[in-house]
């Protein structure tokens, strides 16, 4: 089921990605990377939104069984996925950042992100693409100024004060860190509703 919701572009990075963790991490779920015997996909609901996710892996994500950015691709129908830090296949979004049809954010805290709120959608009320770098803080601070395209998005920032993370799956070293599979659900729940976070 988690391949079917593919494209064929997508299913090669998608299956780089599962292959490379399971590889390393044969005793867990590829999909879901959990243990094998908690595993949590039968359980993943299929949701179908207008919003595209455009998530970016770092290379080093890949392997870690504490990535929860996958679980957002077994659930949403409407997504890209990219694997970043390849020199021979390097990932260039300016097709998805200059595509008119659909405005583009970027969920990143930089200096001039602004909040992600009702008020910034009702602005331009196109369907929006919302690109997720995945990886560390360093990793995801260098997609943002390497990766072609990016500097076509608008910067945003998920609201302050939220409820601290809770998938404690890491050690976070900024406060109101938030593992990538929660950023995500909070973004979406600003983007299509609180019912889908």
């Amino acid at each position: 089921t988690f391949v079917a919701k593919a494209t064929d572009e997508k299913v090669l990075t998608i299956n780089s990605a599962t292959d490379a963790f399971h590889a390393i991490h044969p005793e867990r779920c590829p999909y879901c990377r959990v243990p094998t015997n908690l595993c949590v996909c039968k359980h993943i609901p299929t949701l179908n939104l207008d919003t595209k996710l455009v998530l970016i892996m770092h290379r080093y994500e890949t392997i870690r069984s504490t990535a929860t950015a996958p679980l957002a691709t077994q659930c949403l129908t409407n997504y890209e996925f990219y694997i970043h830090g390849y020199s021979d296949n390097r990932v260039d979004l300016t097709s998805i950042t200059t595509d008119q049809s659909r405005r583009t954010l970027l969920l990143y805290p930089g200096e001039t992100a602004r909040t992600l709120s009702k008020n910034l959608l009702s602005e331009d009320t196109r369907p929006v693409n919302l690109i997720v770098p995945d990886g560390s803080w360093r990793q995801a601070k260098r997609m943002t100024k390497r990766i072609p395209g990016l500097d076509k998005a608008e910067l945003v920032t998920l609201p302050e004060g939220g409820p601290e993370t809770q998938w404690g799956l890491r050690r976070e070293t900024k406060s109101g860190g938030l593992a990538t599979f929660e950023a995500i659900a909070r973004a979406y729940g600003i983007l299509e509703g609180y019912e889908i976070q």
